[in-house]
């Protein structure tokens, strides 16, 4: 993150039903930003967009 100079935010999708992964990138300080269907592989997934201001 020290190389990242002009970097407002970083961004994540991470699939709703990862509570593993949601946790991890809140302990890091991110937030959901937003949730949507995502189509993966022909499967319909639940997504969140989680941001980290920097």
């Amino acid at each position: 993150m020290q190389h990242l100079n002009d970097v407002k935010k970083i961004y994540v999708n991470v699939e709703k039903e990862n509570l593993a992964g949601v946790h991890f990138y809140k302990s890091k300080g991110f937030i959901i930003e937003t949730e949507y269907e995502d189509l993966f592989d022909g499967h319909i997934l639940q997504t969140v967009r989680m941001a980290l201001e920097v």
